[in-house]
């Protein structure tokens, strides 16, 4: 099933609503970020971020724990 594309306006509007209802310190949930992420190819993200309430940080976090980097477990080894 393909999610349906919010406007900006929209995505401010469900964030209001998320924010009136949520518990202190919650993350975001997943089903925001869902709306947030296809903005950011259509505007700017000063602009999106903003107007969201979103700081860069919570959205460099966001990345990061969809696309964890890979740990490697092996030391590298030098010949001498």
């Amino acid at each position: 099933m393909e999610l349906e594309q919010l406007s900006l306006s929209q995505v401010i509007d469900e964030f209001k609503e998320w924010r009136t209802s949520r518990k202190k310190q919650s993350r975001i949930p997943d089903y925001l970020w869902k709306h947030v992420i296809p903005l950011l190819t259509d505007n700017p993200r000063s602009t999106v971020l903003g107007r969201l309430g979103i700081s860069h940080g919570q959205l460099k976090n966001h990345l990061n724990r969809q696309n964890p980097k890979p740990k490697y477990l092996a030391r590298r080894c030098y010949l001498h």
